[in-house]
């Protein structure tokens, strides 16, 4: 509309305009005699880090608890982890349980477990079909990081031994 020039041609189009929208031509009109606004800038909010000691790089351990704790049968396939690999000592209590497929001594970590379930249901949502390939890939990923932890920590003793060599051979 703004863009025709002629007052006539505007006149029709507003006119059939006002028909087909069911609104009449004097609002129609004052609708396109006002300015338009400009936009309001966004201001742009700087986001700020999360402080570091506060994220659990650790959280899928919680995952796998909780689907454990969620699908009983599913429990059976932690008996692949060793006792102690997971990090804490709340989860690898868990873990045990988890493993002596004792679900009456979870009642004594009730709050905990609720922790787990909801953090899990936030974050694995309703995953039936998947749980066993989850429970699966989750467990590998502790397997995985134990190793590395592992490698780290002999890798770690292999230059403390040459060093040690070092300073004897000087």
């Amino acid at each position: 509309m703004e863009n025709l020039n002629d007052p006539v041609e505007k006149e029709f189009y507003i006119d059939q305009i006002s028909k087909r929208i069911a609104v009449s031509k004097e609002i129609l009109l004052n609708k396109f005699d006002e300015k338009p606004q400009k936009n309001k800038s966004k201001k742009r909010m700087k986001i700020q880090k999360t402080d570091e000691k506060f994220v659990d790089e650790y959280i899928y351990e919680d995952d796998l608890l909780a689907l454990g704790i969620r699908e009983p049968k599913l429990a059976k396939i932690l008996d692949d982890l060793p006792e102690g690999s997971l990090h804490g000592d709340s989860r690898n209590q868990i873990l045990k349980i988890l493993k002596a497929n004792d679900l009456e001594i979870l009642k004594k970590f009730e709050d905990y477990v609720k922790i787990l379930l909801l953090k899990a249901d936030e974050r694995l949502g309703n995953i039936k079909g998947s749980a066993t390939d989850e429970m699966k890939r989750l467990i590998q990923k502790v397997k995985i990081q134990n190793l590395q932890k592992k490698k780290e920590d002999l890798q770690e003793k292999l230059e403390s031994a040459k060093f040690r060599e070092m300073k004897i051979q000087k």
